[in-house]
């Protein structure tokens, strides 16, 4: 089903020239043995060393298969991930990370799942994932604030998907999320569990980095926030009016201290009206939230074309 088609690979590297001649070497053996024929995306997100040059020495020995993005900063895995995505000419596109966690065979093992199941979208798991508090949190908190239908792929970055879902994802903003992207698009996803291709004692994405994705993601990316202020308010103004007629109920019934049931009222009722106005503006917002600001998320310097 794969013979002859075209594969690109989509890396992002940030710091790490050490492992990319090997990506390419593996990734080569793998695309022979499948007969496809391969691109190999590099991008640079803002590295500080040589990984750039790395890029180019691969691009110049492997013409027309590697190719590098050089971004102008540091965006982040997910921004510097989209460019590479946007930029894939294959029939299918994986997504691996710069240390080898997996490598480009157990990528075609994971397309060939994806073709079985008839999915548009794949995940590679690894079998023993680092569960520290950091980590824990904030991969709860990107799957509680997106779309993702499973929270095993919160944080995910092993990914096989079709180029026609690829080429359906046009985000805007400079917060995103890729896999929200994703599995707001489709639901024909799901995840296979791999062991781990080289085991890095420390994960390139450490738990202060995916903690702090977490809380971006949460705060300045979903309507997480104003989904739950408009609940609050909703539900704020419900139990104050409920009460407030309770305790009118009292005063018409039952014999209560002079001016006792007019305070407990008056101020249940405006509590009421606050927590329900507080939960329409929360409904106006998210609905503004749904066309924020139309940043790109990344800017690219130069390619490796230019180079």
């Amino acid at each position: 089903m794969m013979e002859n088609s075209k594969i690109s690979f989509v890396i992002p590297v940030y710091n790490n020239p050490d492992c990319l001649e090997e990506i390419v070497k593996l990734a080569l053996k793998a695309i022979s043995d499948e007969h496809c024929l391969a691109e190999i995306i590099f991008i640079n997100d803002g590295s500080t060393d040589e990984s750039w040059n790395s890029i180019c020495q691969l691009a110049e020995k492997h013409k027309g298969i590697v190719y590098g993005l050089d971004l102008m900063r540091n965006y982040g895995q997910h921004h510097a991930t989209l460019c590479g995505i946007q930029r894939a000419t294959g029939d299918f596109i994986i997504t691996l990370d710069d240390d080898l966690t997996h490598s480009p065979q157990q990528a075609m093992q994971l397309l060939h799942f994806m073709l079985s199941e008839n999915l548009d979208l794949a995940y590679g798991i690894s079998a023993k994932r680092k569960s520290g508090i950091g980590r824990s949190i904030g991969r709860y908190m990107l799957y509680l604030s997106s779309s993702v239908g499973s929270k095993r792929i919160a944080g995910a970055s092993f990914r096989a998907m079709t180029a026609t879902l690829a080429k359906e994802m046009n985000p805007e903003g400079d917060v995103i999320f890729i896999d929200d992207i994703l599995t707001s698009i489709t639901d024909r996803y799901h995840y296979k569990t791999f062991e781990n291709f080289r085991n890095n004692k420390q994960s390139r994405y450490s738990n202060k980095l995916l903690l702090k994705m977490g809380i971006n993601i949460s705060l300045f990316y979903s309507g997480f926030p104003l989904r739950l202020l408009s609940m609050i308010g909703f539900a704020g103004s419900l139990i104050s009016g409920v009460f407030g007629m309770f305790y009118l109920y009292k005063k018409l019934f039952f014999k209560v201290p002079m001016g006792y049931t007019s305070i407990i009222v008056a101020v249940l009722f405006s509590a009421s009206a606050m927590l329900l106005g507080m939960g329409i503006l929360g409904k106006y917002l998210y609905r503004i939230h749904g066309n924020r600001n139309r940043v790109l998320p990344y800017h690219v310097r130069k390619t490796t074309k230019d180079a």
